[in-house]
């Protein structure tokens, strides 16, 4: 009132609240006893939070939690037409409604306990189509790159977060302790903020180690696959329609179920080749031509990109005949044998590189006792032995093989593969390279994903041959009365 207007500052007194305990009540309306300050030992709103007593605390946390729990109902309404969208809403927008609480008010969880179970009885069973155990829920809430889906549990993570803030602030309580001018030292906060994110890693990653020793050997082998590098970027995109990233209500709530190999109750009892059908049965069934279609649309997507930056690029290029070279055991030496991209310049300038896509399921009887980097060499491997030696010396060009799962992992050479084809791409359109590597993993993502839930799907009838060219309408129409 004094001191202020000399720096620009007017205080509104009609605006002040001073904030005391009970036994400094009386002195403080001495003191303010000739302005219109508000003094109360109740407490009032600050930035969001709240400060005053117990009492104004738990009244004012229990409307807080009121008012979010009916916006996650209201969400998980919504969820049961929209479940894509709906899960984009809470991921990057709701659930970030309570994160300054958390960081600013203590003791907060057992309050939180209502919004807990909004989230995990309304809005994840309307999300996935599954009622969830107490561990799938636990699992649930882990990030997505340690196999969850960031359905955060703010009950549980609540403490975590209040001791983070505490923590990273310290340096500007002590400068506001002491009434100092200066900010506090920069460094010291940008230490504290890596230290906070590393012990919240670690308490993720010690908290995931703990909950797959406890899941069903099935769901834990799903973790692990959800786990590999590009098995979870289709989950951590806004389902924008115009960049083919959004899926409808099932293929969502498939992509999910096949994600944690949840049971999927209305496929088909039997395939059309004879087989039981099953969800691993309809990863590796030949009949129809899925497997052969999600093969090619992964190829595609890849040549795609790479006439993006490379020159002279070609599907299913026929390589040259063998004519007395001498090659290793196993490769192959048919005369017509292909690859399924040729490119120039991708590796090294104007030398052809060759790159050859195969899908596998981990899931496969054959693989279920390999761990995803076994399953992976193997097959780089075999590749590698049909194809490496005739590209080296024979087209004097470097082969590299693309493996994927159907679960979305990627093997070492193709990891390796997307990041020079990151680095080119960065390169020429002017953009960085963590941008660009996000934009790639994306894309293969979804094409890998939209595949699954095609094999999964998709028709596997035998298309009935017509030919209707040579028809007689006129008379056909006649006979038939049309």
């Amino acid at each position: 009132m004094v001191s202020g207007p000399p720096l620009g500052i007017f205080p509104n007194p009609q605006k002040c609240w001073l904030i005391v305990k009970p036994e400094k009540e009386r002195p403080a309306k001495e003191i303010f006893n000739e302005t219109t300050i508000n003094i109360t030992t109740e407490g009032r709103k600050h930035l969001g939070a709240a400060l005053g007593s117990r009492d104004f605390f738990e009244e004012y946390v229990d409307e807080k939690v009121e008012e979010w729990v009916a916006q996650v109902t209201i969400l998980a309404e919504f969820a049961t037409t929209q479940p894509q969208s709906s899960y984009a809403a809470f991921v990057f927008g709701l659930r970030h409604r309570w994160t300054y609480f958390l960081r600013t008010l203590p003791d907060i969880a057992p309050f939180l306990e209502p919004l807990e179970r909004a989230i995990a009885d309304l809005l994840v069973p309307a999300i996935t189509g599954h009622v969830t155990t107490q561990e799938e829920r636990d699992l649930l809430e882990l990030p997505v790159r340690l196999g969850g889906l960031g359905l955060v549990n703010p009950a549980r993570t609540a403490s975590q977060e209040y001791e983070a803030s505490v923590k990273i602030t310290g340096p500007l309580v002590r400068q506001i302790v002491k009434q100092a001018h200066e900010p506090p030292d920069e460094t010291e906060i940008k230490t504290l903020q890596a230290s906070a994110r590393k012990e919240k890693d670690e308490l993720l990653k010690m908290q995931c180690e703990q909950l797959r020793e406890s899941l069903p050997s099935k769901t834990e082998r799903a973790v692990e696959l959800a786990t590999e590098k590009g098995a979870s970027n289709w989950l951590t995109v806004i389902p924008i329609k115009e960049m083919n990233f959004n899926l409808n209500k099932r293929e969502f709530r498939d992509a999910i179920k096949l994600r944690y190999d949840w049971e999927i109750a209305d496929l088909p009892a039997m395939c059309t080749c004879g087989d039981l059908f099953t969800i691993n049965h309809a990863m590796v069934c030949r009949h129809g031509g899925l497997i052969i279609q999600r093969h090619n649309e992964i190829r595609d997507l890849e040549a795609e990109m790479l006439r993006m930056i490379c020159t002279d690029v070609e599907t299913e290029p026929v390589l040259q005949e063998i004519t007395g070279e001498e090659l290793n055991r196993g490769a192959n030496k048919a005369p017509d044998s292909r690859l399924d991209v040729h490119a120039r310049g991708f590796w090294d300038r104007q030398q052809s590189a060759f790159f050859d896509v195969r899908v596998c399921h981990p899931n496969a009887d054959s693989y279920r006792e390999l761990s995803p980097k076994q399953i992976f060499q193997l097959h780089e491997n075999e590749k590698k032995r049909q194809y490496s030696r005739q590209v080296l010396e024979v087209e004097h060009g470097t082969f590299t093989p693309l493996v994927f799962t159907s679960t979305g992992g990627m093997a070492d050479e193709c990891k390796r593969f997307h990041s020079r084809l990151a680095e080119l791409l960065a390169l020429k359109k002017g953009d960085d390279y963590a941008t660009t590597i996000s934009w790639i993993r994306a894309k293969v993502s979804f094409a890998i994903l939209r595949s699954a839930l095609l094999c999964l799907r998709g028709t596997r009838r035998k298309r009935r041959a017509a030919n209707i060219s040579d028809i007689d309408i006129t008379s056909e129409s006649a006979q038939a009365r049309i």
